[in-house]
């Protein structure tokens, strides 16, 4: 599942939600529902949390 490589991305860049929101300029609360499966992120949206 994305949310999940989102996540296991996340901690190997050994960063908090709120600190990939901001690098991704999308909401904390965006990030925590793509890890959750509760939504699903846009095209735009997965290249921006890639950088």
């Amino acid at each position: 599942m994305i949310g999940d490589r989102i996540k296991q991305a996340r901690h190997a860049a050994g960063l908090s939600q709120r600190a990939l929101a901001e690098r991704a300029q999308i909401s904390a609360m965006a990030v925590s529902k793509y890890e959750n499966g509760k939504a699903t992120p846009s095209s735009t949206v997965l290249l921006s949390l890639a950088d």
